[in-house]
């Protein structure tokens, strides 16, 4: 949580793990900057591990100076060679649930579906030329936009004739919701925010046998794999969605899709973030363990 520190008396390992640029994404959730940046400070100063979902956020936090050094100080650095008394570091991205087995029990329909929170992190020049397109979507996710602009627009598109809000559902609800549809989408738009997240959807979607088309962000770069789909220009997106609409009850592609997906369980970060703890642990006990992890300059997440 964004201002939740660490207990003043903890004897246990102290670990900070970043699921998103907090800071960038103060605004956004009505936080004060100021407040977040206080508080990021002060867990790093205490911490015996940092991990982060994405590269791109624990590059940030690598670059991440107190509030209180002069500018240029160069205080250990996480990246930095040879800087003995740093404390252990990972990239531990999201993961998804375990691949159901077998193939849907019923065809999957020629629609796609968005889930998740409706908010400005969505690209809805996209999601309106999807829209356009005349595709079927269905949408799966409560609204907690907070821009008058923003929201007159989402109003529309939700209340497209072809566009389906469900809001927002359990995880048992939506493991069944997504074995109906035919292809998944993850139209982020192209943020500091979002270049350091690493949206759940993707993987759900693919854990799911989904067909999927993302925005093209470094999180679906770093999965590395071409059962993604990758279009930022909005009309490109759509015709994306569309060839894999026409895909969508390919038995060798779904197959593919839950195999990949298997590698990326949270059973699978589970382990490494136990790999992760036992470094964490072997750097307190190591010397240096009295750490104060002054980590220089910018943003995080």
């Amino acid at each position: 949580m964004p201002l939740a520190r660490f207990p003043r008396k903890t004897a246990g390992l102290k670990i900070v793990f970043l699921t998103d640029d907090w800071l960038e994404g103060s605004r956004l959730m009505g936080l004060s900057r100021a407040a977040v940046r206080r508080v990021l400070e002060s867990n790093l100063s205490r911490a015996d591990g940092i991990a982060a979902v994405s590269e791109e956020l624990l590059i940030r936090l690598g670059g991440f100076r107190p509030a209180d050094a002069p500018a240029g100080t160069a205080t250990a650095a996480l990246t930095s060679p040879g800087a003995g008394c740093r404390p252990a570091h990972a990239v531990i991205p999201n993961g998804c649930p375990e691949p159901p087995a077998g193939m849907p029990a019923a065809p999957r329909e020629p629609a796609a579906c968005l889930v998740g929170q409706l908010n400005e992190r969505l690209d809805l020049d996209v999601l309106e030329a999807v829209q356009a397109a005349g595709i079927a979507m269905t949408v799966i996710g409560p609204r907690t936009d907070r821009n008058p602009a923003y929201g007159r627009r989402l109003d529309a598109f939700l209340a497209a004739e072809n566009v389906h809000w469900m809001g927002e559902l359990s995880a048992a609800e939506l493991g069944g919701q997504l074995a109906r549809f035919g292809a998944g989408m993850t139209p982020y738009a192209d943020s500091s925010f979002n270049r350091a997240s690493f949206p759940l959807k993707t993987l759900e979607y693919l854990s799911a046998g989904l067909g999927v088309v993302s925005t093209d962000i470094p999180s679906a770069r770093w999965l590395n794999t071409g059962l993604i789909s990758l279009r930022s220009n909005p009309q490109e997106f759509a015709l994306a969605v569309k060839a894999a609409l026409a895909q969508r009850n390919d038995g060798e592609h779904e197959r593919l899709r839950k195999q990949f997906a298997a590698g990326h369980t949270w059973a699978a970060r589970a382990v490494d973030f136990q790999h992760f703890l036992d470094r964490a642990g072997h750097h307190r006990a190591g010397p240096g363990a009295a750490v104060t992890a002054g980590l220089s300059g910018e943003d995080q997440a």
